[in-house]
C-alpha cells in the first residue's frame, strides 16, 4: 500500500500526518539545493522505497513560505514497502500534474515573475486535509488519464542481494 506525506516549508519545515522518521527522513531535503524540480528515489534499510517529488525556487526567483521569508521548497513523498514503480517516467508526469491540478493556487501561489509563496501555514492537522485532498486528486488523475495510473507499474520489491547481481549483468 502506498502512502502520501505532503512535506515542504510553509512556515518552517512541515508535514502532513506521517510517522516521526518519517518526517525526520524528508526533513533531509531542507537544505540549500539548485534551483528546479526533481524526482529522487531512495530505498531504507526496511525496503521502503520513497519517490520524492521536490520543487525548489525557479532560477532567478524565490520561494516564500506564507510569511514572506524565502528559502522554502515543496515536496510531495509517495512510498512503497516492499514494492517499487518500475516506470518514474509516468510517476514524474503524474507528479507534476498532481501539482498543477491541486497544489498550484490551492497551496502554492505562483507569479508572473517566477516567484512562488505558500497560502497555506501547515500541512497536517486533525483530518489531514491537505494530504487527503492531494491523494484523492492523485487517483482522480489516474482513472481520467489511464496513461498514468500507477497500478501497472509497482511490483514486488526484489531482495537487494537480487538487486545487486542482477546490476551487474
Amino acid at each position: 500500500m502506498a502512502n502520501l506525506v505532503l512535506f515542504g516549508v510553509p512556515y518552517g519545515f512541515r508535514t502532513s500526518k506521517c510517522k516521526n522518521e518519517d518526517s525526520e527522513f524528508l526533513g533531509l531535503f531542507y537544505a540549500p539545493n539548485k534551483p528546479g524540480t526533481y524526482l529522487k528515489v531512495l530505498r531504507r534499510p526496511d525496503n521502503t522505497i520513497h519517490y520524492v517529488f521536490l520543487m525548489y525556487e525557479k532560477p532567478n526567483a524565490v520561494f516564500l513560505d506564507s510569511n514572506g521569508r524565502s528559502g522554502s521548497f515543496f515536496g510531495i513523498d509517495l512510498s512503497l514497502k516492499g514494492q517499487s514503480i518500475t516506470n518514474t517516467q509516468v510517476l514524474s508526469k503524474l507528479f507534476q500534474k498532481i501539482y498543477d491540478e491541486y497544489v498550484k493556487c490551492k497551496i502554492i501561489q505562483e507569479f508572473p515573475n517566477g516567484n512562488r509563496k505558500y497560502l497555506i501555514n501547515d500541512f497536517d492537522n486533525k483530518n489531514d486535509t491537505w494530504a487527503t485532498y492531494v491523494a484523492n486528486g492523485m487517483n482522480t488523475i489516474m482513472k481520467q488519464n489511464p496513461e498514468l495510473d500507477l497500478s501497472k507499474y509497482i511490483q514486488p520489491l526484489p531482495s537487494l542481494p537480487q538487486q545487486q547481481n542482477n546490476s551487474r549483468v
